[in-house]
């Protein structure tokens, strides 16, 4: 996997009809397209979540289950940011933050990523 580019070209559609899918099958050598429903939830202490579900998870992400919840940290019409843990690359589990904007909105470097 070409992780440079393919988190540079990076891009997550979610749509009204609760269906969700990535961009990755259509850059390269950036793995499959991942192609989910996705939900609201109120997992615990108040916290909402968006759940991904779709039986390609457990493979892509290194999990078990068939499904995945991202804390929303932020929800408007600029900007969602999602946090979530992953062990996708290795036995760590990490903390990730993902901060996801329009595609219409312009951000200067919008090509960019840390």
């Amino acid at each position: 996997m070409n992780v440079g580019d393919c988190f540079l070209l990076h891009r997550d559609s979610y749509s009204a009809d609760f269906t969700m899918h990535n961009n990755s099958g259509e850059q390269g050598d950036c793995g499959e397209t991942l192609n989910a429903m996705w939900r609201f939830t109120n997992v615990k202490n108040g916290n909402s979540y968006i759940r991904w579900i779709s039986d390609q998870l457990p493979q892509m992400m290194n999990i078990e289950a068939d499904n995945k919840a991202f804390k929303i940290l932020r929800l408007s019409a600029e900007q969602m940011s999602l946090q979530f843990t992953n062990k996708q690359f290795s036995d760590k589990t990490s903390t990730i933050t993902d901060i996801w904007i329009p595609e219409n909105i312009t951000v200067e470097d919008r090509e960019f990523h840390w």
